[in-house]
């Protein structure tokens, strides 16, 4: 955003200069297809900085937390009822685990 920004200053800093150089007396073809560049830069600038940052396109609502952490807790309730003698080991070494059956209640 900081780049966008600093774009469209510069480019408003540089169309200002080519008028004056126009005023001046400067070929308008040359100091024209400068302008077009400026300009075609500054507005590509000024869309970037109207589109929203991708850190306000949404903010997670109370709702959808908890929407998400519920099937965990049903996942969570279903190993609690594993049977313990299939529940699987975790080794630091291997870092795997044996397969495990739960229980239908």
């Amino acid at each position: 955003m900081q780049e966008a920004a600093r774009i469209v200053r510069e480019g408003d800093a540089q169309l200002a200069r080519y008028r004056q150089a126009l005023d001046a007396g400067g070929s308008p073809q040359t100091i024209g297809r400068w302008i077009a560049e400026v300009e075609a830069r500054r507005d590509e600038a000024r869309r970037a900085l109207a589109e929203p940052a991708a850190s306000d396109a949404h903010r997670v609502t109370k709702g959808e937390i908890k929407a998400m952490i519920k099937p965990m807790n049903r996942i969570s309730d279903l190993l609690a009822q594993a049977d313990p003698t299939t529940k699987p080991r975790s080794t630091p070494s291997s870092g795997s685990a044996s397969p495990m059956t739960l229980r239908n209640n």
